[in-house]
C-alpha cells in the first residue's frame, strides 16, 4: 500500500464508522454504514489472519455476490479497513503496527504454553522494536534542556506611593529594594 492513503481525504461515512467504534456502539449507525462496517470489519479480520490482497479481493466478491465488488472497490475497502483500524494520522504505518503487535502477542502466548523460552525472547525483542521503545520519542521534549521561566516583576513608584499605607513594614521594606522605574515606564 502506498502512502497515498496519508494523503487521502477521509468522507464523513468513515468519521460516522470511526466514532461509533470508538464509543462502543453508542449512536446506531444506518443501514448503508453498517453495511460498510461489515465489509471493512471483513478486511480487517482478513488481513489480521494473513491474507493478501488478492485473497482478500477474492473474498469480499464471493461473501457479497449481490454488490457487485470490482477490484477497484475492493482495494478502497481495504483502504478504508486500514483508516477504521489504524491512526488517523499515518493510519498504513500504524495499522501494520497494530497488526504485528497482535500476531508478536499471539506467538508469545503459544511459545509460553509450549515452554519455549527463545521464541518467547524472540517474541519481547520483537514487540520492543515493534513499539519503538528501543528509540527516543521525537514528539516528547528533552525534560534535562528545559528551564524554568524566569518572571519579571515590575512595580511602578505610584503603587507604591498608593498603596505605602496599606502594606506591612517588611513587605515595604521588600518593594522599596526593587529597581523603580521612571514614571513613564511600566504600568
Amino acid at each position: 500500500m502506498s502512502n497515498a492513503l496519508t494523503h487521502r481525504k477521509v468522507d464523513g461515512g468513515l468519521e460516522k464508522i470511526t466514532a461509533f467504534l470508538e464509543t462502543k456502539g453508542g449512536k446506531p449507525l444506518s443501514k448503508p454504514l453498517q453495511k460498510r462496517l461489515d465489509k471493512i470489519d471483513f478486511v480487517d479480520n482478513l488481513i489480521r489472519n494473513g491474507r493478501s490482497p488478492k485473497q482478500i479481493i477474492t473474498f469480499l466478491q464471493k461473501r457479497f455476490p449481490s454488490e457487485g465488488i470490482s477490484r477497484a472497490t475492493a482495494y478502497r475497502i481495504i483502504k478504508d479497513a486500514k483508516y477504521v483500524y489504524g491512526s488517523t494520522n499515518r493510519e498504513d504505518k500504524e495499522y501494520w503496527r497494530s497488526v504485528l503487535v497482535d500476531l508478536i502477542f499471539d506467538t508469545r502466548k503459544r511459545a509460553r504454553l509450549a515452554g519455549d523460552i527463545k521464541t518467547m525472547a524472540a517474541c519481547d525483542n520483537n514487540l520492543f522494536r515493534a513499539l519503538a521503545l528501543d528509540k527516543d520519542d521525537p514528539d516528547l521534549p528533552d525534560f534535562g534542556r528545559i528551564q524554568p521561566p524566569i518572571q519579571v516583576l515590575q512595580i511602578n513608584k505610584t503603587f507604591i506611593e498608593k498603596y505605602e499605607n496599606i502594606l506591612p513594614a517588611d513587605i515595604l521594606k521588600k518593594v522599596k529594594k526593587f529597581k523603580v522605574p521612571a514614571k513613564n515606564e511600566g504600568s
